[in-house]
């Protein structure tokens, strides 16, 4: 299937083309960027207006094969120069990122952004900065540009997004942490988990591990929805355990993965996803379930959290500003509570693969803020397993 990009990746390439037209006076109607995946992407670009200290371009989105309520919007960035000259002893000239018309302003805490930001994440931004500056260097320019990003259809769209829900009001996001959309056909989708799984599983009867051990039972598996839980298991000592990414399907990719003899696995993940493990949720897709902070606020009230902070987090946006309510609240019960949510993952968990079996399963949280925040009492059991491999 085919992959698209980010909202992220067009704002990067329209602010490259109204750069590079702003200072070194050439319009290319398509900019090459390389994403932090990795990519090389090319994105068509458009000439909306210029004078000669403005220039605005724009890109349309395109989501490759994704059912992705934003495909077809356009993203318009103008640059401006805000100050010719900068300081001599910097080389890279100054970026201010804002958000024009169609960009949502973040109204409640525990977002990327703070509140009263504009809905740009650090990744576009950073994208955006980098283009911006690599054509800045290319005319030796050092003063000051201002890039201002704007979705006409922005405030229409967000209304079918979660940001109202979330506390972005006004419009969308600028997102993105690869810079490629992947697709996200359903069919498509789990036939690719099973297959990953099946060739994971077929892997323990023919290779060795680096150290020389043969791979032997239990098969060992590490399921993760994605990036942030990959990049996790990459900077651990699970290296050298397969890894599989499963998206939002965990009681899918469990069942299979049992049913192709796996007898050790370890689910690791952002609490925002795991948090509804603790509600039986094992599809954890905001549109199938989202009571992320009701089930948070459940635990929080059995360890006697009072009243008016459980009201606070049933109001949080995210988990990570739930995190932050506790500890600023209670700091003596967030380990209480966490350990609590812990054992009722670990329940359904139990619930769904383990009971009747001799599989063991287990589950580690983390959160983008903290690092790791729990693990289950399986997978504490499974990671002193594997720290003998």
């Amino acid at each position: 299937m085919r992959c698209g990009y980010t909202t992220g990746t067009c704002a990067a390439a329209a602010a490259y083309a109204a750069a590079q037209l702003l200072l070194l006076h050439k319009f290319q109607k398509t900019v090459s960027l390389t994403v932090p995946r990795g990519d090389v992407v090319t994105v068509p670009v458009a000439l909306e207006s210029a004078s000669t200290d403005y220039v605005c371009c724009s890109a349309v989105k395109d989501s490759g094969d994704d059912p992705d309520i934003t495909n077809g919007i356009t993203v318009q960035v103008s640059v401006s120069l805000l100050s010719a000259k900068g300081d001599p002893s910097h080389s890279e000239c100054g970026v201010l990122i804002q958000g024009g018309k169609g960009i949502g302003i973040v109204t409640k805490p525990g977002l990327e952004r703070k509140v009263g930001e504009a809905a740009i994440n650090s990744v576009p931004k950073q994208m955006i900065t980098h283009a911006v500056q690599t054509v800045a260097s290319a005319a030796n320019f050092n003063g000051t540009l201002q890039v201002l990003i704007s979705v006409p259809e922005g405030e229409t769209i967000a209304k079918q997004t979660f940001n109202p829900r979330l506390g972005i009001e006004g419009g969308i996001s600028i997102l993105g942490t690869s810079g490629i959309v992947e697709p996200m056909s359903l069919n498509a989708l789990l036939e690719t988990i099973k297959t990953e799984i099946r060739v994971r599983a077929a892997e323990y009867d023919t290779k060795i591990l680096t150290t020389g051990c043969k791979l032997v039972a239990p098969k060992r598996l590490i399921l993760t929805p994605g990036n942030y839980g990959q990049t996790f298991c990459n900077k651990s000592f699970v290296k050298h355990v397969s890894t599989v990414i499963c998206s939002n399907y965990i009681g899918y990719s469990l069942d299979y993965a049992v049913s192709q003899g796996f007898k050790s696995i370890l689910l690791v993940g952002h609490i925002g996803k795991f948090i509804k493990l603790a509600g039986g949720i094992m599809d954890t897709h905001s549109k199938t379930a989202d009571c992320r902070t009701e089930l948070i606020a459940v635990h929080a009230a059995a360890c006697g959290t009072p009243k008016i902070i459980i009201e606070k987090l049933l109001e949080a946006a995210t988990t990570e500003s739930c995190l932050d309510l506790l500890d600023a609240a209670v700091p003596q019960l967030t380990s209480q509570i966490i350990n609590r949510i812990l054992l009722r993952i670990q329940y359904y968990l139990d619930n769904r693969v383990s009971i009747g079996t001799d599989v063991k399963c287990g589950a580690w949280l983390f959160s983008q803020a903290r690092g790791s925040i729990g693990q289950t009492e399986k997978a504490k059991q499974l990671i002193t397993e594997w720290e003998q491999l």
